[in-house]
């Protein structure tokens, strides 16, 4: 039923079936490498998808962001003078 394989997407394919045979759920699906490696790239760029349409209606993108460039030359200028 499992290759075995101890990579992020065998560990979360396998969490989710013994979760189901918990819940008495028949499995009969074998634990691939491959396919579990597809599925977690699949649900992550959803995840990504929904994250950035959040961000684009909420308006983060024209929000204001920090000068740090900015900040630093005057931090050094004011070293170098002071």
């Amino acid at each position: 039923m499992d290759e075995g394989c101890l990579c992020k997407a065998c560990v979360i394919k396998r969490l989710e079936v013994s979760k189901k045979l918990c819940r008495g759920i028949a499995v009969k699906e074998r634990i691939n490498h491959k396919k579990a490696k597809s599925e977690l790239i699949e649900k992550q760029e959803k995840e990504i998808y929904r994250l950035n349409n959040a961000i684009n209606r909420i308006g983060i993108k024209n929000a204001k962001r920090k000068d740090f460039n900015g900040e630093m030359s005057s931090i050094v200028k004011g070293v170098a003078h002071g």
